[in-house]
């Protein structure tokens, strides 16, 4: 008779907890250079202009406020010694795959210029999907291949915003 898979979960330490704020600072930090960067963006002068530093903007506060509210929960978490079940801890290895897919992302957008967006970014989104544990070897290529076109399609066509075709394809 086949054995029921174990529905035990492990309670986050106060060190993954610290993990946690430690991110969330950093994650802050980069926010706000984002919205201090995005400050220098040169704006059209039309009235009707929202001006490219807009979204950006928007993203790092919306970023910044979550990660507020995960601070104070983790500090609250701290206090109480009481901690979530449903979340697991923080190994080693869940944080040298958060590294390579931070490295990856860094690979993806200097590759760009070189290989161009389409070939950057379907490559990049298939290992991106087979590092967070989906290894299809059909539905991965495709659905990355899929992912890339909608988004060519709404930035090149719909926002008229041009993505780079790489030195290899021009």
């Amino acid at each position: 008779m086949a054995q029921a898979p174990s529905t035990e979960t492990t309670h986050p330490t106060a060190r993954d907890r610290k993990f946690e704020i430690l991110i969330s600072v950093m994650l802050i930090a980069v926010a706000t250079g984002a919205i201090v960067v995005a400050q220098g963006f040169r704006s059209s002068g039309l009235r009707t202009d929202v001006g490219p530093a807009r979204f950006p903007i928007i993203y790092a506060t919306i970023l910044i406020i979550l990660c507020g509210v995960l601070i104070v929960r983790n500090f609250m978490s701290l206090k109480k010694g009481d901690y979530d079940p449903h979340v697991a801890p923080i190994s080693g290895v869940r944080i040298l795959l958060v590294f390579i897919g931070i490295v990856a992302t860094f690979v993806q957008y200097l590759s760009m210029d070189y290989i161009g967006y389409p070939l950057a970014m379907a490559i990049y989104l298939c290992f991106l999907m087979a590092l967070m544990g989906m290894r299809h070897k059909i539905l991965n290529p495709v659905l990355s291949i899929i992912i890339t076109a909608a988004l060519y399609f709404a930035f090149d066509y719909l926002l008229n915003v041009p993505l780079p075709v790489g030195i290899l394809f021009s």
